[in-house]
């Protein structure tokens, strides 16, 4: 499945190919990972013509967080709700805070 078209409407062409493939949702790993090769090739060979750097990395996000089990966003999961800590705990968090982003 070719990836890269002379359409002027290139962008959400790409991003819908991406999404209608992951919306099948019948694929074996294997196929998925020779699918998302194929396409990464396909986007450094536009990369390399047009030399379109936010196209390419937002292309390059999409992928890895449809086809990756872990999280893209490292500090997704971390940390407490502030809305379910006690009393004390809010005023520490809210004076450390203020130490860390106000001016002295």
């Amino acid at each position: 499945m070719s990836l890269i078209n002379n359409d002027i409407d290139f962008e959400l062409d790409y991003y819908t190919k991406i999404i209608n493939y992951i919306q099948k949702g019948n694929f074996k790993y294997r196929k998925a990972e020779i699918w998302r090769s194929k396409a990464l090739i396909e986007l450094m060979e536009f990369f390399k013509r047009t030399k379109n750097r936010t196209l390419v990395t937002n292309a390059l996000l999409l992928l890895i967080s449809l086809f990756e089990d872990t999280s893209p966003d490292n500090y997704n999961n971390c940390g407490e709700d502030a809305n379910h800590i006690s009393k004390e705990e809010r005023k520490i968090l809210m004076a450390e805070l203020k130490n860390e982003f106000l001016p002295n």
